[in-house]
């Protein structure tokens, strides 16, 4: 299945000699005195406000919005050291709050739902494998809701 494209990756459909060329090629080819000053800036700025839109995906963080933030970094610690620090402290914010939610997800249980009637208990079974196969954590309970079906709950071992 084949995904969709974003509103982003629509808007910046840029070719060169009839050949499609990413975005971040395209901005660092054009951009001379800063992303400020671009010639297409407010395309930009629309873009930038789309990225908050509900249907944005994360190839257009990737291809679209982490280039265009690059570029707003590198003038900013040029231009304007008061942005390029506050920038940089929002990121590191956002950077500590990312690792604390995946440092609470490793932590907190999973559970295992094995059922030997499911198509997927071969895969559903090698998942608990190879979590418990990557240390870390152990069995916490096994439970029972009838032949061939099991509910395993898995903890990270301290």
């Amino acid at each position: 299945m084949e995904q969709r494209k974003s509103m982003i990756e629509m808007q910046w459909q840029i070719t060169e000699d009839g050949k499609l060329i990413k975005f971040s090629d395209y901005l660092d080819d054009t951009i001379q005195d800063g992303i400020s000053i671009h010639y297409m800036a407010d395309q930009l700025q629309e873009t930038l406000e789309a990225a908050s839109s509900p249907d944005a995906q994360w190839t257009d963080a990737i291809d679209y919005i982490a280039p265009i933030a690059g570029h707003i970094l590198c003038e900013a610690v040029e231009v304007d050291r008061e942005l390029y620090n506050e920038l940089v402290i929002s990121l590191k914010d956002a950077y500590v709050r990312l690792r604390e939610k995946s440092q609470e997800e490793r932590a907190a249980d999973k559970v295992f739902e094995l059922d030997r009637d499911n198509v997927d208990f071969i895969d559903d079974l090698d998942n608990l494998i190879q979590t418990l196969a990557g240390g870390g954590c152990s069995i916490k309970s096994v439970n029972s809701a009838g032949k061939g079906q099991y509910s395993i709950t898995v903890s990270e071992t301290e």
